[in-house]
This record gives structure tokens, C-alpha cells and sequence, in this order.
């Protein structure tokens, strides 16, 4: 869908002001702001503009930087599929090994306890859970949420949750975020798109929270801040995601461009369920289109 015309019209007139400079390499602190304020709003939970949000290039970008900055030669990264096609490929071209765990149609497509189990070896880095998931629907609740988090923190182990279609959750009992769950600020980073809030698949934008409270063991054996090297990688490799396209992404954080985000949200899951109405009639089994595109 076409990106909502407030967000539309401030990047419009950043541009007309002449506002085409650099920003803070982590993003503009006022994007960052807007982003806090929304998950305060949402779910209630605290971060810090200036250390924990960090501004990029859609989803993509995170997800490879963060990968990038994890694992060494070797790692094994497990990740849930089916799911978004970029995993796979980022983790190879890292150096690590993807080790694919495929969920099951009777399982409504979460991953389970004893499909983990099977692919944990003493190579294990990270685990990548890319929920509501990217083509099948699926969504956790808490409980089934929870229990990742508790493994994670009792495996030293990190999550990857991708929450790229959190906007299209309407059952307010499951969680929009990893950190909605307790103890997920000491093993989990997440990443967001704008692509599928705010229409901005060509204008680019998205945003990582990477919390303070997140260490990881080095490979020297030392333990180290994942938010501080997390900083360092991205403000030293990366000038930052363009002016006029934060000034818009600030606003779609406003309470009135989230407001228009979700118009547009509600039009496209009404013909969602037209669409899933009409395969019921016909006895053609689907997925997806409740809490998830």
C-alpha cells in the first residue's frame, strides 16, 4: 500500500526545506524518540533513545549487521523455515553454518521443544525466530514465547526475532515484541521494518533494539557489551539512513501517523478475510491473515 500522506507530507517538505544532510550515524535522535514513545505505548516497556534503538536500512540491513557482528567461521546460526529467504544466504556469506529447522503444518508452523533439541550442538550461536512468521502466519502467544526466552537465558544463547509484521497483530493477548516477554533484554535483539507499517518498501527504513543488559562471551573468552560492539559496527560502517526518509519514518511514530498506518492495515486484512472466505467455501485449507498478512 502507498505510504500514509502525514508521512508522506513531512518528507516532502524536509525536502523543500533543504534538510538533505547527514544524521547520527545510530539515526535522528528525534526518529529514536518516536520509536521509544511506541513501544511505551504498545507494550509498555522503556528503552533508551540514545544507547538501546538504532535506525537502518529496512530489516535487511540489521539482520545482516547484527549476524555479522556475532558469529565467527564455523558458528552454527538455527533458523526457523519456512521464513523470509535472506537468513540462509547472510549466515553463509558470514562464514557460519545455516542449520534449518522446517516446522510442521500440524504444529501451525512454531517451532516445538523437541525440534530444537535436535539441531543443538555444542557449535550453537544464535537462534533466529522470525515472528508472526513470514509466509505462514504463524504467531506465538506468551507462554510459547516465554519458553525460548527461558532457554535462551539458560543456554547463553542469543535470539534473532524479526517482527517485521508485528503492525498486523489484532489479538491483543500475543505479544508485538520479544521484550514483552521477561528476561528477553538479556538474550534477545529484535528488528523492525517500516516496509509493512508504513508502506515503506522502496523508501527504506527500519530499526533494531539492542538492549544494554545484552553480554555475549568472546571468542578471547571475555564478556563483552552486544549493544556497545553493536554501536561501534553500525556508526563505523554506516553513515546512516537518509534525512528526508527518518523525518517520515518520525512521523509514521506519531499517534496520528500510526493512526494512518493502521487504516491502511485494516483495509488490507479485510480483503485478507474476503479472500480467506472465499477459500473456506471452496474447502481450500490456508494460513495467515489473522495476525499476520
Amino acid at each position: 500500500f502507498k505510504t500514509p500522506w502525514l508521512i508522506r507530507q513531512e518528507a516532502i517538505s524536509t525536502l523543500e526545506k533543504g534538510k538533505t544532510c547527514y544524521t547520527a550515524n545510530a539515526g535522528l535522535i528525534a526518529l529514536r524518540e518516536e520509536i521509544a514513545k511506541y513501544f511505551q505505548r504498545t507494550i509498555h516497556t522503556s528503552y533508551d533513545p540514545n544507547k538501546e534503538i538504532i535506525v537502518t536500512v529496512g530489516g535487511s540491513e540489521a539482520i545482516d549487521l547484527t549476524i555479522r557482528c556475532l558469529i565467527q567461521p564455523g558458528d552454527e546460526v538455527l533458523i526457523v523455515e519456512p521464513s523470509f529467504v535472506c537468513y540462509r544466504p547472510i549466515v553463509s556469506l558470514c562464514g557460519g553454518v545455516p542449520v534449518v529447522i522446517e516446522t510442521k503444518e500440524e504444529n501451525e508452523f512454531r517451532l516445538t521443544a523437541d525440534e530444537l533439541r535436535e539441531k543443538i550442538t555444542d557449535k550453537t550461536k544464535l537462534l533466529v525466530l522470525p515472528y508472526p512468521n513470514n509466509p505462514t502466519g504463524a504467531a506465538y502467544n506468551r507462554e510459547q514465547l516465554k519458553e525460548w526466552v527461558d532457554y535462551a537465558l539458560e543456554n547463553d544463547a542469543i535470539i534473532l526475532y524479526d517482527s517485521a509484521y508485528e503492525c498486523f497483530i489484532t489479538d491483543e493477548t500475543l505479544p508485538r515484541s520479544i521484550f514483552a516477554i521477561e528476561g528477553a533484554r538479556k538474550c534477545a535483539i529484535e528488528f523492525c521494518s517500516l516496509s509493512k507499517t508504513a508502506g515503506f518498501t522502496g523508501t527504506r527504513c527500519g530499526y533494531t533494539i539492542v538492549p544494554k543488559d545484552l553480554k555475549f562471551t568472546a571468542s578471547n573468552g571475555k564478556e563483552m557489551s552486544l549493544n556497545a560492539m553493536w554501536n561501534r559496527r553500525q556508526t563505523t560502517k554506516f553513515n546512516g539512513v537518509s534525512y528526508i526518509v527518518q523525518k517520515g519514518a518520525a512521523a509514521a511514530f506519531s499517534v496520528e501517523g500510526m493512526a494512518q498506518c493502521k487504516a491502511n492495515i485494516k483495509y488490507y486484512q479485510e480483503n485478507a478475510k474476503i479472500i480467506a472466505e472465499g477459500l473456506e467455501k471452496k474447502n481450500i485449507r490456508y494460513f495467515g491473515g489473522v495476525n499476520s498478512p
